[in-house]
């Protein structure tokens, strides 16, 4: 019977210690029992995905997502690999790109660049007279050594009707 009352104790104890974010030591002192928070400089996020496309030929357009990267305090991130899968008009899957600095030039001249894009083109293209489909593009993953990818809900997919 005291045996099984200073087990139920001992388990008490235990839990209010976890509970209030306390452990003791070996030595009598208190240790911390709170979870690690990562640091943001090593984590991946999504900061905009955008489908277009361009003329590819007669009738035929072919697609394009742009997605941009950022680490946990939004600053953009080159060198990350971005994949996903085409689908809507036709279906492609793992396509690729690495997010670098992107360079254009603007409607008044002037020059443009954006780093963490990755610039992903379908290999296909589609003929979209008379067909009501949409380019779809959805990213399965997001890969940087020493770096985690945080998916967030409504920036994951993207797409763009084939006739605007």
């Amino acid at each position: 019977m005291f045996a099984q009352h200073s087990q139920n104790r001992s388990r008490v104890i235990l839990a209010a210690a976890i509970g209030s974010g306390l452990l003791w030591s070996g030595i009598g002192m208190p240790i911390s029992a709170h979870a690690q928070v990562p640091d943001p400089s090593t984590q991946l996020y999504v900061q905009s995905i955008n489908v277009g496309w361009t003329l590819a030929g007669g009738p035929k357009k072919k697609p394009v997502a742009r997605v941009d990267i950022v680490d946990g305090n939004g600053t953009p991130v080159n060198g990350v690999v971005v994949v996903g899968d085409w689908s809507g008009c036709f279906k492609q899957l793992n396509d690729s790109a690495l997010t670098e600095t992107i360079c254009w030039t603007a409607d008044d001249g002037s020059t443009v660049c954006v780093d963490g894009r990755a610039v992903i083109w379908a290999d296909k293209s589609h003929n979209c007279v008379k067909k009501n489909c949409r380019f779809t593009f959805t990213i399965t993953a997001v890969q940087k050594d020493g770096m985690t990818y945080v998916p967030v809900e409504g920036k994951t997919s993207s797409s763009l009707s084939c006739n605007p």
